[in-house]
């Protein structure tokens, strides 16, 4: 693991979109920040994501900035 600055763009839904700071494919660590140090060792674990309300929220807000 490594310490690294992104930048967060706008909500959707309960996720939010990240801007700069990242490539695509990597992964960022959400849960455990306490614990985690510059070097250690992470297992990555995929959280399924219920894409059906990610893209409801999105298409709401859209609406919603009309």
């Amino acid at each position: 693991a490594n310490y690294r600055e992104i930048t967060l763009g706008e909500p959707v839904g309960n996720l939010r979109i990240v801007t700069s700071g990242l490539s695509a494919g990597e992964r960022v660590v959400v849960n455990g920040l306490q614990r985690i140090r510059p070097g250690a060792l992470v297992v990555p674990q995929t959280v399924p994501m219920d894409v059906t309300k990610t893209a409801q929220a999105a298409a709401a807000e859209d609406v919603a900035q009309r």
